[in-house]
């Protein structure tokens, strides 16, 4: 089975590389219009059974997704999009993955995806009180999901949380930790 494992930085790839994971990863882009379009060339380029997006998230509630843990998203959302909006566009308001991973070990729940991370605790607590199912933020899951969507590529996104979301000041974030764990449910997600 040919899996597309895509990771939106660089940074992020070389964290992972060093947390000890020896796969392919492809980077697809920072945001979700860079993320969509390079996961749209990954996607094309190849034929793939499937396609997994990993890399790190922010957490909205360290009871519910401590810090330091793996993350998967079984909902994921994009702020601004409404219903008109996506009736026109003939999207849906929430995808889902379209892969379903098996890893009873790890929390899992809704994504929100964002064009910017939560500048700081008040707006993120805000945008939590708007996507309340939401437990962690992102910047390319929905990005990626309907780009896989499109091609009809089962699709499924693993994060790390590795700070609370709207704490910009990088000395509290946990990223070793968030990609050791990451590392870890990948390699049970794709049998490595």
């Amino acid at each position: 089975m040919r899996t597309l494992i895509l990771i939106p930085t660089q940074s992020e790839r070389a964290k992972l590389i060093d947390a000890g994971y020896d796969g392919d990863l492809h980077v697809c882009g920072l945001g979700p219009v860079d993320a969509a379009v390079g996961a749209m060339a990954c996607l094309t380029a190849h034929a793939y059974d499937r396609c997994l997006l990993v890399g790190l998230c922010g957490s909205f509630s360290t009871e519910q997704l401590p810090i330091g843990e793996a993350f998967v998203g079984t909902t994921f959302e994009l702020p601004g999009l409404n219903a008109n909006l996506a009736t026109m566009l003939n999207r849906p308001l929430t995808l889902k993955p379209t892969w379903k991973l098996d890893l009873p070990q790890t929390c899992s729940g809704g994504m929100l995806t964002v064009h910017a991370a939560s500048e700081n605790l008040a707006m993120a607590k805000q945008r939590h009180n708007d996507f309340s199912h939401c437990l962690a933020e992102d910047m390319e899951t929905f990005a990626v999901a309907l780009a896989a969507r499109q091609v009809g590529v089962p699709f499924a996104c693993v994060r790390g949380a590795c700070n609370v979301v709207g704490d910009r000041d990088h000395a509290h974030w946990q990223m070793d930790l968030a990609m050791q764990a990451l590392c870890q449910a990948m390699k049970v997600a794709v049998g490595a």
